[in-house]
């Protein structure tokens, strides 16, 4: 049974009212009635052109036919609408995108499909492949954020463009895009609201362009907030953890601050105290090492437990090895020192030979000078790390062969 909303009109009463309000209803119905043809008949296209399951592709068609419903009837029974769908796959299609790259826009952004290719599609691809953006890469790019194709060109897309290519290499913006797409987040609109502005903060503090970069690259999540936002942070990093701008630990402190909230960060604070720590060997770890502080408290723990209590270590030991905290306990700390005190033991390595020093090396550098050479501890190592040491000489070989 069809309902009818409940409607108020000013000035209409009594039967006048409700022939308005059935009127209403009717042409709710109308519009519904001239809509499930073109749902039909766009998401057979969808099964057909793209290989959507049927399901898949009723709700992407309902939920264009929805959007273009506002527009009035004369939109949801248009003629053109596959003839359009059509025209935008085609061209997609021929610019490089294959089937999966499309379905990602269309599940995405289902309005992709009623784009004009010649007025809104073709200028766009043709910018972007003038800054670089090509095959592989705008294949990506656009189908990471299909909205940048609804972006003004002028207004949006070729202020990024420009300002990427100042500071970026195409490979870096196509990561940086990809990692946004990652974070769910609109790439192109992010870049331009947040990105080119927390930037340009960064470089008011006196970072290098490079140092920027670098830490762009590898954590681009630290970079999208509202740029008050951000710089709060970074006073934050400076008076709060005691890291100057200057310091290799200024991005590390960003990123804790960036994660964890205050209580979170105090709480880890207290567990270093129950082990005996002061407010002043803490803050000293803060600023040589904040990456400890977004460890788990249980990790924390846990190492503590081992490096104080097992190996008798005190904090200044720890402090001024600050990588032992963020170090492995099961696969990297137990095994080698165990590895280490053996070899002491049997006298085939100096008893004053330091602990970090050997925690510091890669595995493949540790295996060649504390494992392989010694056939006294080859099963030692196997017990110790479940590997043996033929199966890890085997892949040493094969990364030295690869090189």
């Amino acid at each position: 049974m069809l309902k009818f909303r409940r409607l108020s009109f000013h000035g209409l009463a009594g039967e006048q009212a409700l022939s308005f309000s059935l009127l209403h209803g009717f042409r709710h119905l109308l519009l519904y009635s001239t809509s499930s043809s073109s749902l039909q008949s766009l998401a057979d296209q969808l099964v057909h052109s793209l290989s959507f399951s049927r399901q898949q592709a009723f709700s992407i068609s309902d939920k264009l036919v929805q959007t273009r419903r506002f527009s009035g009837p004369n939109k949801v029974s248009d003629p053109n609408v596959l003839r359009k769908a059509d025209s935008v796959i085609g061209f997609l299609k021929q610019n490089g995108l294959d089937q999966s790259h499309i379905r990602d826009m269309v599940s995405s952004l289902p309005k992709i499909l009623m784009c004009k290719v010649d007025k809104t599609l073709k200028p766009k691809f043709e910018v972007l492949q003038e800054h670089g953006f090509s095959g592989p890469d705008l294949a990506v790019v656009v189908s990471a954020d299909p909205s940048i194709l609804l972006c003004g060109l002028n207004s949006t897309i070729l202020p990024v463009l420009r300002a990427l290519g100042e500071l970026l290499s195409t490979d870096d913006a196509v990561a940086i895009m990809k990692t946004m797409k990652g974070l769910k987040r609109s790439s192109f609109r992010t870049v331009a609201n947040f990105l080119l502005p927390n930037i340009a903060l960064f470089q008011n503090y006196g970072i290098p362009m490079e140092l920027i970069r670098k830490h762009l690259l590898a954590r681009p999540s630290a970079f999208v907030r509202s740029t008050k936002s951000l710089e709060t942070i970074l006073i934050r990093v400076e008076g709060k953890l005691g890291i100057p701008r200057n310091s290799r630990m200024f991005f590390y402190g960003v990123y804790l601050l960036s994660s964890n909230c205050e209580r979170n960060i105090e709480s880890k604070c207290q567990v270093f105290k129950s082990f005996g720590w002061s407010q002043s060997d803490i803050r000293e770890l803060m600023r040589r090492g904040p990456n400890c502080f977004r460890l788990s408290e249980e990790n924390i723990k846990k190492s503590l437990n081992y490096l104080m209590k097992e190996l008798g270590c005190e904090p200044k030991f720890v402090i001024s090895n600050v990588f032992l905290l963020t170090c492995s306990l099961e696969s990297r700390l137990v095994p080698r020192y165990r590895i280490l005190m053996v070899l002491k033991e049997k006298g085939l390595v100096r008893q004053n030979y330091a602990f970090p020093s050997a925690v510091k090396l890669s595995e493949s550098q540790f295996l060649m000078k504390f494992v392989l050479p010694f056939e006294e501890v080859h099963q030692f190592y196997a017990k110790q790390t479940g590997v043996p040491v033929g199966a890890a000489s085997s892949k040493l070989d094969e990364g030295v062969t690869q090189m």
